[in-house]
């Protein structure tokens, strides 16, 4: 019996929802794309940071 009500609340949660699929699949795939760029950019400091200590190894 629980059961059937647990599931009854998440149909009438789900249905209720204002938030659509198409709306959470537009979230995800900004989000995924920020996080591209975030890391993108640690990878540009890396590298940035790696010439320049490879600058300071050579006594440049």
């Amino acid at each position: 019996m629980k059961i059937i009500t647990l599931l009854s609340v998440a149909a009438i949660v789900a249905c209720s929802s204002f938030v659509s699929a198409g709306d959470i699949i537009d979230l995800t795939k900004k989000s995924a794309n920020d996080s591209i760029t975030i890391a993108n950019n640690f990878k540009v400091n890396a590298n940035n940071r790696a010439e320049k200590d490879s600058g300071y190894a050579k006594g440049e």
